[in-house]
């Protein structure tokens, strides 16, 4: 079989002209199936801080912007306190201090940034506390009265005792308290509903990153975000909500109770799918979408 090279089942007589044909052919090919680099296009839209400790980022000027970016990169327990606008008396809780987010928009030709055509999305609970409208937008729907009285964070369910004899976290003893209970004044017997509010959590890369970008940015005009950040619909529904929803609605259907919860027309849109529009009184569990 000296001489002889395989192909398949069969043996052939090697050719030098054949051999050098697929030669030839093969770096032919090789030469015209290279792909030519692409050239990046530059990101057009991205998520990032709508309201920044209650003011929207594109009122604050370019000073205030680098103050806040600054005080981000301080210890929190080290940080002076801001007030809260949407519940006066209290400061702000939460430690990035971002209210809700928003897309932001890059001009191509001109680099100009824009925010204002897109609708915000809200990321801290306490943002649908401003002027007690929606607590009065649901006292009117569910329970016929304007003006309720409200009483917030109002314990649902007994914590278990654990084993270890150590205190629940903050997070385990969520599913036990009710956001917002509703009551309508004087009445007998007491009328009363549940309000839940059900924020937009964001996922991709952190949210420092815009701080040290607001921070350093020299400029007087907006930076485009630093990072991809996008609202977490889907994820916020079936690990937040639902197993909240599971646990309180069935425990206040049994006591001829209702529940409202708030959240965001998107959310409600991508995370529970089509809602039916039912009369007020035939429900036991309603789902008021915000910015539709």
């Amino acid at each position: 079989m000296n001489g002889l090279c395989r192909k398949g089942a069969r043996f052939v007589e090697p050719s030098c002209r054949l051999i050098a044909a697929f030669y030839v052919a093969d770096r032919s090919w090789h030469n015209h199936a290279v792909p030519k680099p692409r050239k990046s296009r530059p990101i057009a839209a991205r998520f990032s801080i709508a309201e920044w400790y209650g003011t929207p980022l594109t009122l604050l000027t370019a000073d205030e912007r680098r103050a806040l970016g600054q005080r981000q990169s301080i210890k929190r327990r080290e940080r002076p306190p801001l007030p809260c606008p949407f519940k006066p008396g209290s400061n702000c809780s939460k430690d990035s201090g971002v209210c809700t987010l928003r897309l932001y928009t890059r001009d191509t030709e001109t680099g100009l940034v824009t925010g204002t055509n897109s609708t915000l999305r809200t990321s801290c609970p306490t943002r649908f506390e401003e002027n007690k409208t929606i607590n009065e937008w649901v006292g009117e729907t569910v329970l016929d009265c304007h003006e309720p009285l409200i009483i917030r964070e109002v314990g649902f369910l007994d914590p278990p005792v654990l084993e270890d004899g150590l205190p629940l976290t903050k997070k385990e003893r969520e599913v036990g308290r009710i956001d917002n209970i509703l009551m309508v004044p004087d009445s007998k017997p007491l009328a009363w509903c549940a309000l839940e509010f059900q924020s937009v959590y964001f996922s991709g890369d952190a949210m420092s990153n815009e701080f040290e970008l607001l921070r350093d940015h020299r400029g007087d005009d907006l930076p485009f975000p630093a990072a991809s950040h996008r609202p977490d619909n889907r994820s916020s529904g079936p690990k937040r909500l639902m197993p909240q929803l599971q646990t309180k609605v069935p425990s206040l259907r049994r006591w001829g109770k209702k529940m409202a919860v708030i959240a965001f027309a998107y959310y409600v849109r991508d995370a529970l799918g089509k809602c039916l529009r039912i009369p007020a009184r035939a429900y036991t569990m309603a789902v008021l979408s915000l910015f539709e």
